[in-house]
């Protein structure tokens, strides 16, 4: 062992959490994943993500609060899936391509001095100078968004969740012994891709600096944040109230919210991200009740027999 490797599984000892062996997660490391962000989250904690959910929706930050306040997730549980199950071949694959060794299983470690930041990377694989890269396995559906093998042209995600990662590891590994390459092996199409990206210091900063901002606001300080397009944001209204039969008064509040609802179906697509907001705050608005009425028509949020609620709007000008 080099004394770089020594020095690193020492380093490594004092940050790690307990560690899953076998597939997926372990019970300790999902508890711990809920004290800070992690890799997969930062994306959506700074409004930057691309991936989408489980229903075409992009992840945000209400998604993010969600998982971390009230346990609801979500993430595609079919791709979380394929990823787990083939995460060990594409890595054993990755470093027959490379040539290089099986470095140590992290597991999930905090962040030095920043103890909201958190990563489980997915693997370390050690070159034969004995420094560690950190790699990450994606296996995506289709390809799309995925660029020439050797460069940076994929999923902005996925290049925010290296930068995190490594930022994470680096401030606890001993100077010189993580490479400030970082790999991303994709299996797609049925072969194997490897994409290359390199740390950022100043990148790193910033990001580590506003994912601090945001765990403060909406975690400690408990400030929910602004309803968004999310697939949480619309999960959070449904289970957020028991629906009563009547439709009442709209406040001159909601009746400006009813307007600008109104406006945005006039001009923009139904399945456009600044209509399904405003869908949302008057959904917000209507909370309990089965709807709310002004001069401008009646919005209904009703529950059906089998308790799912839907939304229908009816304008004034639209009344025969």
């Amino acid at each position: 062992m080099s004394i770089i490797t020594a020095k690193f599984a020492a380093a490594v000892a004092d940050s790690m959490s307990t560690q899953q062996h076998g597939r997926g997660l372990s019970d300790a490391q999902r508890a711990l994943r809920k004290t800070g962000l992690g890799g997969s989250e930062i994306a959506a904690v700074l409004g930057l993500a691309t991936r989408t959910t489980e229903d075409g929706a992009v992840r945000t930050g209400f998604d993010v609060w969600l998982s971390k306040t009230q346990g609801f997730e979500s993430i595609s549980t079919v791709d979380a899936e394929r990823g787990i199950y083939l995460e060990p071949s594409v890595v054993e694959w990755y470093l027959a391509r490379t040539g290089f060794a099986r470095g140590m299983t992290l597991g999930t470690v905090r962040h030095k001095t920043r103890p909201v930041a958190l990563c489980t990377p997915d693997a370390l694989a050690l070159k034969p100078d004995g420094v560690a890269r950190l790699v990450s396995v994606k296996c995506p559906r289709h390809a799309h968004d995925w660029g020439e093998e050797g460069t940076d042209d994929v999923p902005q995600d996925y290049l925010l969740q290296l930068q995190h990662e490594h930022a994470v590891c680096s401030s606890f590994m001993p100077a010189g012994s993580l490479d400030t390459q970082m790999d991303l092996a994709c299996f797609v199409g049925g072969e194997l891709r490897i994409y290359v990206t390199h740390a950022d210091p100043e990148q790193q900063g910033w990001m580590l600096d506003d994912a601090e901002a945001w765990w403060q606001r909406h975690i400690v300080e408990g400030v929910t944040p602004p309803l968004d397009a999310s697939a949480g944001a619309r999960q959070y209204l449904k289970r957020k109230w028991k629906p009563r039969a009547e439709v009442r008064e709209a406040t001159a509040v909601e009746a400006q919210l009813m307007a600008e609802l109104k406006d945005a179906r006039m001009t923009m697509n139904a399945a456009s991200d600044e209509y399904e907001v405003r869908r949302r705050r008057v959904e917000a608005a209507i909370a309990d009740a089965a709807g709310i009425v002004s001069p401008l028509g009646v919005v209904t949020w009703k529950a059906r027999k089998d308790g799912v609620r839907v939304f229908e709007q009816r304008w004034t000008k639209e009344r025969k």
